[in-house]
């Protein structure tokens, strides 16, 4: 896996904090990752732009945000 390669993960996202040592409050996120899979293959050199496929279909009809009731 190189920076740029598309990886999907299966999992939570936890966030916690605490006191330093120096009394300072810390924030932390963390990914937890139960199933990672890596979409392309290792080597892959194409650059060509790769069409976005991740929903499944390219048949997505845009709506007006006025239609949306939140």
């Amino acid at each position: 896996m190189t920076k740029g390669k598309l990886v999907s993960l299966v999992g939570s996202i936890s966030t916690r904090n605490y006191e330093a040592k120096d009394g300072t409050r810390k924030y932390v996120t963390e990914v937890i990752a139960n199933e990672v899979n890596f979409l392309e293959k290792a080597g892959a050199t194409d650059s060509a732009p790769k069409e976005d496929n991740r929903f499944g279909s390219n048949d997505i009809t845009p709506i007006d945000d006025g239609d949306i009731p939140f």
